[in-house]
């Protein structure tokens, strides 16, 4: 499991008493969020339309008791099954740590599996080796921090990589501003420790990132199939400066003045 440091309440990772974006969360802010608002909106309908005791329990609550609603939400949700692929998501990512380092994978079941080792045998044939998986890094550029996936060398540079496993077709299409975004912050990150802080990647004996390419593999779970991205982490970079100040202007308070 990644070690990381403290959490604020808003769930950021503390450091130094300074608190960090999550890069996930930067990489969110110049996404068009209308078509998972649209998948979350169409799970939980799903998920009430099977559940008279969520249908009974939404009727009795309050309009405007957002956390008990909320609640209701989740589980209608979880009903429709669509925490089910995450939940196997979350597997596959564990279990392609496990190839990487050698590990034993007895009695894993065959669909996540299968996964995991398509993704291996892909990053073999394209000869990229695994360094580091699950490494908790800051970019203090950016004021975001977060844990990437995998750290890989290829024959011609070391890339900072990220496995997805999400069986939408569309994924490339929509993700890959978020993507770009993400992978930046964690190319131009510094790795930290909890016990010794901040350290450059040769204290670990770890090549630097590559700052101009990074890369994505996509396992659609359930699948043995693997299409693996290149993504620029040049254009990620102009993107990241441009989420920041969106996320500046929309924490400003002085845009309106009270007339008495």
């Amino acid at each position: 499991m990644p070690v990381e440091p403290q959490r604020d309440q808003w769930d950021r990772p503390v450091i130094d008493g300074v608190s960090y974006t999550r890069a996930s969360t930067l990489a969110k802010a110049l996404d068009d969020q209308g078509s998972l608002i649209q998948w979350s909106a169409r799970m939980a309908v799903t998920g009430l339309a099977r559940s008279k005791d969520l249908i009974a329990a939404a009727a009795a609550t309050d309009v405007d008791d957002k956390a008990a609603l909320n609640r209701i939400v989740d589980r209608a949700k979880d009903r429709a099954q669509s925490m089910a692929k995450a939940d196997v998501g979350t597997a596959i990512h564990a279990v392609t740590v496990m190839l990487d380092r050698g590990l034993p994978v007895d009695g894993i079941p065959d669909e996540v599996l299968r996964s995991a080792v398509a993704y291996q045998r892909a990053t073999q044939v394209k000869q990229l080796q695994p360094l580091a998986a699950e490494m908790f890094v800051v970019c203090r550029e950016l004021k975001a921090a977060g844990t990437f996936d995998r750290l890989l060398r290829g024959p011609t540079r070391t890339l900072i990589a990220d496995l997805k496993t999400s069986a939408n077709p569309s994924v490339v299409r929509y993700s890959a501003l978020s993507w770009a975004v993400q992978l930046t912050v964690y190319a131009r990150g510094t790795p930290w420790l909890p016990d010794r802080g901040f350290v450059d990647w040769s204290e670990l004996d770890l090549p630097t990132p590559d700052q101009d390419r990074g890369l994505v593999v996509h396992v659609p779970q359930g699948t043995d199939t693997v299409h693996m991205h290149s993504i620029d982490l040049r254009a990620g970079w102009q993107a990241a400066q441009l989420a920041l100040q969106i996320r500046d202007w929309r924490n400003r308070r002085d845009l309106t003045t009270h007339i008495p």
